[in-house]
């Protein structure tokens, strides 16, 4: 019996090419899902993101505004009518959103009750009017529920996106101070942000004044500390660090505990990094200059936007980014791209407060840092503490086998400092060498 000959596979140009359309396609479809919100289908904070990063980039950030939609006790629908008919609710008004806006707007769902809408092109009174006529929209719609007929009404704010808010965290930040002006007014209405009061005013709180000076982009200065090459004794580079001018907040940990609590942490943590960037300009160029971000704020903000507050004057190459350890929450694996992205464009990765508390030796692998910044509370006093040299000894282990630089912070006394050297540890910050200080390179 003669068999049939096998079928003839092409593998000239044309298939080639057919792959990689497929390819193509395949990547296409795993982008739309990856920024897609599955209840809604419409974009997700990370959809969102990418929408905003190209609106800036094609129209600047002139006319564009952002309208924030928040369902009016949308927590006791769910209480009554349960999650299945809050779900139905949410893809309702999300869909009725779109519609009204346009395929030309990005609408996105950013979590739980609330929607997103960005608004290129347009000026303040347009926005006003389209955000009153979304308003009027929703609260003239009937949802129809197995329970029977439901209208829900939105509070809407409007914000402006300027050029120092280039991530949705910084734009909500700005979004939620007139979210709240629409529903301690009755809800269901529009407000638009308005700047705060006025400095001077005697009424304004600490909290108002950090917010507003920082929303400015005033009200921090930077201060500077060596890290310095312990053999040649001078230094090789200083660290950044950011101090606010309003005398309660002036700490790092009192600001950012505040920035915390009043939902502004990238705003102020990108302002912080700006702040030191700028420190930076008169630096000389052969020093490194190193800089701290919060985890949050790199994944919030885009690198190349980051990248922007950079001096002209000086490579990047010439900085190390520092990212705390106790800040990394969970699977470090999310902060491969944003890392991966700066290691690309020349600069270094610095792992911070290695070595106290909750030490993951998972994100140390998968980041692969250039630097060990080695926790102040490993290092000074281990020379009178047996347990804690063999700790440091053991972090030390951890290096090598990472091939990572090692920075040893904390060193206050004659004592640290011969203990780094006998353990072969050449670099070092700390106040031995002084408190970190007002900028200035002599």
């Amino acid at each position: 019996m003669t068999r049939a000959p096998p079928p003839r596979t092409e593998s000239g140009p044309q298939s080639v090419a057919a792959l990689e359309r497929a390819l193509a396609s395949a990547e296409a479809r795993l982008q739309d899902i990856a920024n897609t919100d599955p209840l809604t289908e419409l974009l997700n904070r990370r959809g969102l993101q990418a929408s905003l990063t190209a609106a800036i980039h094609a129209t600047g950030t002139g006319g564009l505004y952002v309208l924030l939609v928040d369902l009016d006790d949308f927590r006791a629908v769910n209480d009554l009518l349960g999650h299945v008919a809050g779900d139905v609710i949410l893809r309702e008004v999300g869909q009725l959103v779109a519609r009204a806006l346009g395929t030309r707007v990005p609408v996105g769902r950013i979590g739980g009750d609330e929607f997103l809408a960005l608004l290129p092109e347009s000026n303040p009174d347009e926005a006003l009017r389209v955000a009153e006529a979304l308003r009027l929209a929703i609260g003239d719609t009937t949802i129809a529920l197995g329970s029977g007929p439901r209208r829900v009404t939105a509070s809407v704010a409007m914000t402006a996106v300027n050029g120092s808010t280039p991530s949705i965290d910084e734009v909500l930040t700005s979004a939620y101070q007139a979210l709240t002006q629409s529903k301690r007014g009755g809800k269901n209405k529009v407000s638009a942000t308005m700047d705060l009061q006025a400095l001077n005013d005697p009424l304004t709180t600490g909290v108002s004044r950090i917010v507003a000076e920082v929303k400015r982009g005033r009200g921090l200065r930077a201060v500077m500390q060596p890290v310095m090459s312990i053999p040649e004794g001078v230094p090789v580079g200083f660290e950044l660090l950011s101090r606010s001018t309003v005398d309660v907040f002036e700490m790092p940990n009192d600001l950012f505990r505040m920035a915390h609590e009043a939902n502004i942490l990238t705003l102020v943590d990108h302002r912080c990094w700006k702040t030191c960037l700028a420190a930076t300009a008169q630096m000389p160029k052969h020093l490194m200059a190193n800089v701290n971000l919060f985890p949050s704020t790199l994944l919030a903000i885009p690198v190349d936007d980051l990248l922007r507050a950079v001096p002209e004057e000086r490579s990047l190459s010439s900085y190390c980014v520092e990212i705390s350890e106790s800040q990394i929450i969970g699977d470090p694996t999310y902060l491969l791209g944003p890392v991966s992205s700066l290691r690309g464009r020349g600069l270094k990765i610095a792992i911070d407060d290695v070595g106290f508390g909750r030490t993951c030796l998972e994100s140390l692998i998968v980041l692969e840092p250039d630097v060990l910044k080695l926790d102040r509370r490993t290092v000074t006093g281990a020379g009178r503490d047996a347990r804690q040299r063999r700790s440091l000894e053991r972090l030390l282990g951890v290096a090598r086998a990472l091939e990572a630089e090692v920075v040893a912070e904390g060193v206050e006394t004659e004592e640290d400092l011969h203990l780094i050297v006998e353990l072969g540890i050449g670099l070092a910050q700390g106040y031995f060498w002084g408190r970190p200080q007002a900028v200035r390179y002599d």
